[in-house]
């Protein structure tokens, strides 16, 4: 009988290997890793330029290991983390659908902290607060915690890109800031002074229709003429002397760029004396694009000499090839050119021309960089010559502090 049963045992045994052991069981996302992996390792212009190779390769194993009880949210984040390692602002991940739970706010960094601008409607009198704390954590902590999951090369950058970390909640799950069923509590400092806490909701269904129905924004006094509209590029004259051009994205539009470069020069034919070319929005696209409203530009500009002035507006969304466009006026024969805003949000020396890498086992994409740029000699960001202030009382009101700067020192 005992012969029996230890036969049966080694029986069944075997056939549990045959059935299971010998056969490894399906791991879609470790697959994606792998595939991620190697293709950063072919593609990438320079993987291990800010990373040790060591370093990035025990972070994939952590990833690898944990892959089998993933959940999409985590794969997605984790994966984040990775890239962040590479410290290369344009090989990033994103989602490409709703799988994640949605906070309902938008936050901003002004001189005074971060202030809520977007938020739902259950809680809109908070909306202009200073957030102090999430879950009791400080927000200058909580920020400090996503630069693990964003790909950036100068602090503009995070600082722009923060707020759209801060809009998941399984974001501030894997960064610590809140555990898995625990309620996301909000502390800001409210407008006479005293603290308040309230609780974010987070919502699984976000659907136009959804966001339509909880979201609401802050309310400025007014909004300037030179705000950014949507709109690719425009232009108007702010008065008789001064000529404005906003160009939000380096693509072309309706009018096509070389129609609306002649538009402008005919514009500039009543010899403005001052040109304010506005990039502070413009987070790139293809840098070819600009070339014949630049060389209208330039050529403005110089025809009168030193009758007139340019001026060129930089901020911290003035990223890729956006940062290339403002460095292309500060190359182009820079007599009478001014730089005013804020350092921008990409780097003089940055990656570009993506490659995109799709996930099959979660909704997200990663783009990598196949390519290095050496717009100017330096590294970081492109620096105004006159750093301008960013208050929260100036956006409030209305105010443009760029445009509110040049007229009080510059025009």
């Amino acid at each position: 009988m005992k012969k029996l049963s230890f036969l049966l045992a080694f029986v069944l045994l075997f056939s549990f290997c045959l059935g299971g052991c010998g056969q490894p069981q399906p791991n879609p996302k470790l697959d994606d890793l792998n595939l991620l992996c190697e293709t950063l390792e072919t593609e990438h212009y320079d993987l291990y330029a800010n990373v040790s190779e060591e370093e990035f390769q025990d972070e994939r194993e952590k990833i690898a290991r944990q892959t089998p009880t993933m959940t999409d949210a985590e794969f997605y984040w984790s994966i984040r983390h990775l890239l962040s390692l590479v410290g290369d602002a344009h090989t990033a991940a994103y989602p490409s659908d709703y799988f994640m739970s949605v906070l309902p706010w938008n936050i901003k960094k002004f001189d005074e902290g971060w202030f809520i601008l977007i938020l739902d409607k259950a809680h809109e009198q908070y909306l202009g607060t200073r957030v102090v704390a999430i879950n009791d954590i400080p927000i200058d902590e909580v920020v400090e915690r996503t630069r693990q999951v964003v790909s950036y090369e100068a602090d503009t950058w995070l600082w722009q890109k923060a707020p759209d970390v801060l809009g998941w909640k399984e974001a501030l799950e894997y960064l610590d800031i809140v555990e898995p069923d625990e309620p996301v509590l909000v502390t800001v400092e409210t407008a006479q002074g005293a603290e308040e806490s309230f609780e974010l909701p987070a919502y699984d269904d976000w659907s136009d229709e959804k966001k339509q129905e909880v979201l609401v924004g802050f309310q400025r006094d007014s909004v300037p003429v030179t705000a950014e509209q949507d709109a690719i590029y425009w232009s108007t004259a702010l008065d008789e002397n001064t000529y404005f051009i906003q160009y939000n994205v380096c693509a072309g539009g309706d009018p096509s760029m070389p129609e609306f470069a002649q538009q402008v020069q005919a514009d500039l034919e009543s010899g403005y004396q001052n040109i304010i070319f506005d990039l502070r929005y413009n987070n790139g696209g293809n840098d070819q694009i600009i070339l014949p409203l630049k060389n209208v530009v330039i050529n403005a500009r110089n025809k009168q000499g030193e009758k007139c002035h340019l001026y060129v507006l930089t901020g911290w969304n003035t990223f890729s090839a956006g940062v290339d466009a403002a460095a292309g006026f500060q190359t182009s024969n820079a007599e009478n050119t001014t730089f005013v805003g804020q350092p921008t949000g990409g780097s003089l020396q940055t990656g570009g021309n993506l490659l995109e890498i799709s996930m099959d086992s979660a909704p997200f994409a990663v783009t990598c960089a196949l390519d290095y740029f050496v717009i100017l000699g330096q590294k970081g960001s492109l620096v105004p010559d006159y750093t301008v202030p960013q208050t929260f009382e100036q956006y409030a009101k209305g105010e443009d502090p760029e445009i509110q700067y040049l007229y009080d020192n510059l025009l």
